[in-house]
């Protein structure tokens, strides 16, 4: 990855090596980013472990917010820059996500979503309980849009952050794929 500067044309390189790397989120104070770094291993499942990383584009310091969890997808930074919204697999973070019984085998396909709070790290799992498999999120000021895979159709939710609630929304079609929201959330497009 590299730090591009619009103003005066210079460019600063923030990542190198023979990693996969992702660019997952910028703050909205441009002041951090999100980014996802991809090992492969062939001896141990499940064979690619990413980590999560803060960078300060400003002092160019690292945090490591998420370190070699096979099951991690994408981090996007809340409307707060304190906490961030990760799609995962429920094996994320030791099996916080997984509501199966013992000896059950999880399917890595459905993806959930989990809420992290920055400075303490901590993990909430708020998909948990949730049944449709979450394909994106767009990122509102007190709502997750989610555009997720529900049973044969797919359909958008909102997830309300402060009542810890979903909710479906009522669209005209069976199957949307793609979905954005107005800054003020009173518009969507789909």
């Amino acid at each position: 990855l590299s730090l591009y500067n619009l103003n005066d044309n210079s460019l600063q390189p923030l990542t190198y090596g023979y990693h996969s790397v992702y660019l997952d989120d910028i703050s909205n104070n441009d002041n951090k980013i999100l980014v996802t770094i991809k090992k492969d291993s062939i001896t141990k499942s499940p064979f690619s472990f990413s980590s999560v990383y803060e960078i300060d584009l400003h002092s160019l310091t690292i945090d490591t917010l998420i370190k070699d969890d096979g099951f991690v997808y994408s981090a996007q930074y809340l409307k707060d820059n304190e906490n961030i919204v990760i799609t995962a697999a429920n094996d994320f973070h030791n099996g916080i996500g997984l509501k199966i019984k013992r000896n059950q085998k999880s399917n890595l396909f459905n993806e959930s979503i989990y809420l992290m709070n920055i400075k303490t790290k901590q993990v909430k799992a708020i998909g948990k309980d949730f049944n449709p498999s979450i394909y994106s999120v767009v990122v509102g000021k007190d709502n997750l849009y989610l555009n997720c895979a529900d049973k044969d159709s797919i359909s958008e939710y909102r997830y309300n952050i402060k009542e810890n609630k979903y909710y479906k929304l009522n669209l005209d079609v069976d199957i949307s794929h793609s979905f954005s929201i107005s800054e003020d959330e009173k518009t969507a497009v789909y």
